[in-house]
């Protein structure tokens, strides 16, 4: 009797309590603009003169409508106007836009919507009843039986709410037009609804539903009118609105009224509502886990867990509900994660529920990574991402995964490594010796336990009177920290400190003003070796090039100024050959002029008019003459030419027989070498495409250019064109010559203060660019170069075998430990080696190996457990070939098919119950999805997950705990917890606004078991 009594009060309890999370659910006061439409600043009123065309323009034909501003003419049907100011209506899209955005991203759920047609009805106000429930559950004061919420005067009174809500997306546009706002809006494919709000108001105050179907707006405005004509009620077109509407909760309102009955009996909810044993059958203690007692064949741990994390996943195997926390870091999501994949390996259908789409993607991410993420179906946002965004990932999950073969010998190697190395401990803990405590070795060595060691032959003698004063060596070396720190990367390790034990401030002075000299004439020659680069093909790209600078800069200082333009062409002619000829011209040429000149210093320019001809008959004629001189004159030919050759004589005198024959031969001669002149000039323009010759200047130039192509690399395309295009480099390559000649010495300076091997490799190699920023260095830190002169003069101190100590330690990359204590580490280790104990001294041959093997098969069995789940999920898929249209496989593959009209999620699931587990077995959902898309008489989940759960509201868990059997609920309790203040109209009273809502995981803390994840670390995620 007494626990039929307790029964009661318990149920009765519920009952409350569900009311109370009904009035939190569903705001049907004067303050939701759904019940009393107000126009506020997260609504714009746009002036519409053809609704029902604007209406069917934005659903049927999916136009894309912009916003105009005031002094815009554009008179398009898609673009809207608003009788706001421009700034008010950019101020007011922003806002819209914002809110918008953050609902669908955060929450995946649209709140943007347009309406269409209003009713003025009479207010019986329903809120009281609800007003005082809400009152009573939360930390405001609770209302007194004849208090109202502000504006809620008993009586009725007239109001106006929106009928009609076309969902809609709205985007910021970086391309708009000048006369129109960088905003637009098409229509989000969703339902159209009928205010959910209004009717469910209506349907509490005057048991009328106001939802029915309609062809057109004033079909629906129509028929609404003659439903509430008796009334007195009004229904009128009104102004259509685009505004931030909330009342998705609604779906979470008529689910716990619809769910009464299976509330009342869920054992979670009975003990959120104070019954001590609704837990008792699925509540076991939290016991620490023994990870060396799990077996392997049955942990499926895909991912790294620490053994709070395995108890966690243990307990969620034996199907407790509890309560999961830890600070962030401590490897939530990891272990959730983990949970889920061993939950589906055994089998069981999981529901994974977040406020927000950002913390169940977390986890996704991470099972994505194992292929486990595939068996997940993502509906957390399904209201905005559409159907058919569901039915994708449901057809892509009907194709099989590939499956990759497991290594059955796996599970039994892990569980012999981990015996092994368990025996091994218990026999090192056991032992001990007289002249070093083995326990003083083991507690030393387990402080040094961050000094990590790898099997690199760093052995050492081991000799106890050396010991003190090595470490003694290691620990002054210790206090070098900066010079340890940047022995890698710093120049200064270099230093030549033998030859500069002291490095004065004298030195110091004079080596800065040596770089500061450098770095001055780097920025010279850096900007003359680009210029080279371009115009000249010269690389002169380190102080190591100028050993080719003589070879390739003097032919540019030397290049020969003639007349001429060089042609690419010329640079692909026979040179040498060229030259030749160039030279037989030359001194044809200077032959040519001698004579020239000797005639016209002679005779009148007249005699050189006579052609060849004229020129061998006279020759010809003068040779047939007598040879006795008097006979000559009686000869007429002789008189005709002897006359003929004195007329044309520059001054009077007598030409004698010899003396005309003799020139008249020369003339000959003249006119050959002429006509060869010719001939030869002919054939060297058409070598060198040009009609003027100049042989000394073209000589020189092809001189130039044979010179010029024996340097490797100096006659390249740039160069070439360079040259061709006129530009003059000999000024660009003296200067070069001149500021590399000081470079070099600034270089010889240097080096002195380093290694010769160093400073070949760090300054005479480097680039300008690394070179420069590698002088400032040096020059920034010649005041530590003492230091690093006594950091390398401690090293010298070192014998060889600390020096590969050293050397080690220094290759270490983000080492978390000294010198010092790597030398102790190694020596006490090496110490332990040689002491009697059987399983220490196999421990470097043996016992690694089977460590190394544990790690290996530890590491190899998360893919071992991945692969066998994917195994196990994918054996239950069905064979697509072999089902009929009527099976789940035929009405899965039907909707898949459609492009359109698709059936409502809720159904589809409810005929494929059984199929969409098998594909996909798990569920990402948000509380508002689950009320939604889950008919808890048809499906029903063994585990339901709920993430950051400080952020969910137990009235927004509570259709999600009743369609599970079993609650998980992780999140931490010191993140700050949920508010109403961003979930209420922009009219509410600010102290009211900043109620703080109970979440689900304080509710629960209190009554259920709770388990602390213990291990802080960041995943590389």
């Amino acid at each position: 009797m007494a626990e039929l009594e307790g029964a009661t009060s318990i149920d009765q309890k519920i009952e409350k309590k569900m009311e109370l999370w009904k009035g939190k659910l569903l705001d049907v006061s004067l303050k939701n603009k759904l019940i009393n439409f107000r126009e506020g600043s997260s609504q714009i009123k746009l002036s519409i003169a053809d609704k029902q065309a604007f209406y069917e323009q934005l659903i049927g034909e999916g136009s894309r409508f912009f916003f105009a501003k005031g002094a815009s003419t554009d008179q398009k049907p898609t673009v809207l106007r608003t009788n706001y100011s421009d700034s008010e209506t950019y101020r007011r899209l922003y806002q819209i836009y914002l809110a918008s955005n953050e609902s669908l991203s955060e929450q995946g759920v649209n709140t943007l919507y347009i309406t269409f047609g209003f009713l003025e009805y009479e207010n019986m106000d329903v809120t009281p009843a609800l007003s005082r429930a809400k009152g009573r559950g939360s930390k405001q004061r609770p209302l007194m039986a004849d208090q109202t919420f502000p504006n809620e005067a008993a009586g009725p009174h007239l109001l106006t709410a929106p009928l009609i809500l076309v969902p809609v997306k709205i985007e910021r546009r970086k391309e708009t037009a000048r006369d129109k706002h960088p905003f637009s809006i098409t229509f989000l494919d969703d339902d159209i609804l009928i205010n959910p709000a209004l009717r469910q108001k209506l349907i509490i105050q005057n048991n009328i539903d106001i939802d029915f179907d309609f062809e057109s707006v004033e079909d629906y405005l129509s028929k609404l009118s003659a439903e509430v004509k008796k009334y007195g009620w009004k229904v009128s077109p009104g102004d259509a609105y685009l505004g931030i509407f909330s009342f998705q909760k609604l779906s979470l309102y008529r689910d716990i009224e619809a769910q009464r009955e299976r509330i009342v009996k869920h054992p979670v909810v009975r003990a959120l509502a104070g019954d001590p044993g609704a837990l008792e059958s699925c509540n076991a203690r939290f016991e620490p886990v023994d990870v060396d007692s799990l077996d392997p064949e049955e942990s499926f741990f895909v991912l790294d867990a620490d053994s709070s994390q395995q108890e966690a996943i243990v307990a969620a195997r034996k199907g407790v509900s509890f309560v999961l926390q830890g600070p962030p870091g401590t490897g939530k999501s990891q272990t959730i994660a983990n949970i889920i994949a061993q939950l589906l390996a055994d089998g069981k259908k999981v529901l994974f529920v977040s406020e927000k789409m950002a913390a169940l993607e977390v986890v996704k991410k991470r099972l994505d990574a194992t292929g486990i993420g595939n068996y997940l179906l993502e509906m957390h946002n399904a209201d905005t991402a559409g159907k058919k965004w569901v039915l994708e990932q449901l057809e892509k999950a009907l194709i099989e995964n590939k499956l990759y073969p497991n290594d059955e010998k796996l599970v039994k190697q892990l569980k012999e490594s981990r015996s092994v190395l368990r025996a091994y401990g218990d026999e090192l803990m056991g032992s001990g010796d007289d002249s070093m405590p083995l326990y003083n070795v083991l507690g030393r060595l387990a402080k040094l336990d961050h000094v990590k060691l790898s099997d690199a032959g760093l052995g050492v003698r081991i000799d106890f009177s050396v010991f003190p004063h090595n470490l003694h060596l290691m620990e002054e070396i210790d206090l070098y920290e900066k010079q340890l720190n940047e022995f890698n990367k710093s120049m200064l390790r270099y230093v030549n400190h033998k030859n500069f034990k002291m490095f004065t401030d004298f030195k110091q002075e004079a080596l800065k003003e040596v770089i500061d000299r450098a770095v001055e004439t780097i920025q010279y020659v850096k900007d003359e070796s680009e210029q080279l680069e371009e115009k000249a093909g010269l690389y002169f790209r380190r102080i190591y090039d100028f050993k080719l600078m003589e070879r390739k800069i003097q032919p540019l200082i030397n290049f020969p100024k003639t007349s001429y333009k060089l042609k690419e062409e010329w640079f692909s002619l026979d040179i040498p050959a060229l030259e030749l000829k160039l030279n037989k011209y030359q001194v044809k040429l200077n032959e040519h002029a001698a004579l020239r000149q000797y005639f016209l210093s002679k005779y009148k320019e007249n005699l050189l008019n006579h052609s060849v001809d004229e020129l061998q008959e006279m020759v010809s004629k003068l040779d047939g003459i007598y040879s006795i001189e008097v006979m000559r004159w009686v000869d007429p030919r002789y008189r005709k030419i002897a006359e003929h050759m004195h007329t044309l004589l520059l001054e009077k005198a007598n030409l004698t027989y010899e003396e005309m024959a003799n020139d008249l031969r020369q003339l000959l001669l003249y006119k050959k070498i002429g006509a060869e002149l010719e001939d030869d000039a002919r054939e060297l323009r058409s070598i060198i495409k040009e009609e003027r010759l100049e042989p000394s200047e073209l000589q020189a130039i092809f001189a130039w250019m044979r010179n010029a192509k024996s340097v490797e690399g100096l006659c390249n395309s740039r160069l070439i064109r360079s040259l061709c295009a006129g530009v003059d480099l000999s000024p660009l390559a003296q200067k070069f010559q001149a500021h590399a000649s000081v470079l070099s010495d600034c270089y010889l300076t240097i080096s002195e203060y380093f290694e010769t091997e160093a400073s070949e490799r760090f300054l005479l190699s480097a680039s300008w660019e690394r070179l420069e920023e590698r002088l400032e260095f040096i020059s920034r830190s010649t005041g530590e170069i003492s230091k690093w002169v006594e950091f390398k003069s401690a090293l010298d101190k070192l014998d060889p075998e600390l020096r590969r100590i050293f050397d080690k330690y220094i290759s270490t990359e983000n080492r978390s430990y000294k010198l010092s204590e790597l030398y102790e580490k190694i020596f006490l280790q090496e110490y332990l080696s040689q002491l009697d104990l059987n399983i220490v001294r196999r421990s470097r041959e043996y016992l690694d190996m089977v460590h190394s093997k544990f790690l290996e098969s530890d590491r190899e069995h998360k893919y071992y457990s991945r692969n066998r789940i994917i195994e196990m999920i994918e054996a239950k898929k069905p064979k697509i070939s072999l089902t009929s249209r009527s099976s789940e496989v035929g009405i899965l593959s039907k909707e898949i098919s459609k492009s359109r009209r698709h059936k409502p999620l809720r159904k589809l699931f409810s005929e494929i119950r059984n199929l969409v587990f098998v594909l996909k077995p798990c569920f990402m959902m948000s509380p508002l999805s689950v009320a939604r898309f889950i008919d808890p008489e048809v499906i029903e989940f063994d585990t339901v997950i709920f993430d950051e759960a400080s952020q969910i509201m137990v009235e927004d868990a509570i259709s999600s705990i009743i369609r599970s059997k079993q609650a998980i609920i992780v999140g931490d309790s010191k993140q700050l917890p949920p508010t109403m203040f961003f979930k209420v109209n922009e009219d509410l009273d600010v102290e009211e606004g900043l109620e703080e809502a109970v979440s689900i995981l304080d509710e629960a803390s209190s009554v259920m078991g709770t388990h602390m994840l213990r291990w802080h670390y960041r995943s590389k995620d």
